[in-house]
């Protein structure tokens, strides 16, 4: 009797599928045009799911929801027949380009890229509970629950930096309550009584506008608790800032 296999039985079609639902239904209509009014929503489906924007263009593609010139050039070429080299030479260009805006072939993840995705969707959906929760009790639990799910995402304070934070762990392998913000070389420690401050703040000030972080007051670590805050909804900005995770320009508490 051979070994029970220790890896899950992972569906690629399935899988494929599911990534593909989560990045229509982050991405703004139909079709869409990665040099149109609907980029921001291409980054924030990348964000997301931790994949590159080229990955959410082709899932896209798979999906039939994806169009722009070059695009729809190429696979009309394709489905006429022509090869990859004789469509590069058609059109003068790369054959990465090429296979960029053509759609996943069936099978192409092996199962290390299929246990990936599963995670991905898995992270993405838990993120997306835990928001509703958020909003829906706005208490301390509900934020720390966000905090800790959203370790190593890719927030941008509103001077266009990028930073990702990471929870410290005590002896027991729980979560301490104070977070370590990497930015660019740079660390940071921020207690959570400063990213508590900043929320209830948020809270206070329903229905205000407030265009840059530091109008919510003197707090250690405001600018890059700001940007998390409007990730977690709790700040409502506009598309672009919620895709930086922040951002320049007005933005209301909620």
């Amino acid at each position: 009797m051979g070994r029970k296999s220790k890896k899950p039985n992972y569906n690629a079609a399935k899988l494929q599928a599911e990534m593909i639902d989560i990045c229509k239904e982050l991405c703004i209509g139909e079709d869409i045009n990665k040099h149109g009014s609907s980029s921001m929503s291409l980054r924030n489906a990348a964000n997301e799911l931790g994949i590159s924007v080229s990955k959410v263009v082709k899932l896209l593609i798979t999906g039939g929801c994806y169009n722009s010139d070059i695009c729809r050039k190429i696979n009309e070429l394709y489905e006429e027949g022509k090869t990859v080299p004789e469509i590069q030479e058609m059109l003068e260009v790369s054959r990465a380009t090429v296979q960029a805006y053509l759609p996943y072939r069936k099978g192409v993840y092996n199962s290390k890229d299929m246990s990936l995705n599963a995670e991905r969707i898995r992270v993405y959906r838990e993120r997306s509970r835990c928001i509703e929760e958020l909003l829906e009790l706005k208490n301390e639990e509900a934020l720390w629950k966000a905090v800790v799910l959203f370790q190593n995402y890719p927030f941008h304070t509103d001077s266009g930096v990028p930073f990702s934070y990471e929870l410290k762990k005590g002896r027991d392998g729980t979560f301490d309550k104070e977070l370590i913000v990497r930015r660019r070389k740079e660390r940071e420690t921020i207690a959570w009584s400063s990213v508590m401050l900043a929320f209830r703040m948020a809270i206070e000030m329903k229905g205000e506008v407030v265009e840059r972080a530091e109008e919510m007051g003197d707090i250690r670590g405001i600018s890059y608790i700001f940007p998390m805050l409007c990730r977690f909804g709790v700040v409502e900005g506009t598309e672009e800032m919620k895709v930086k995770g922040g951002g320049k320009g007005k933005m209301i508490c909620k």
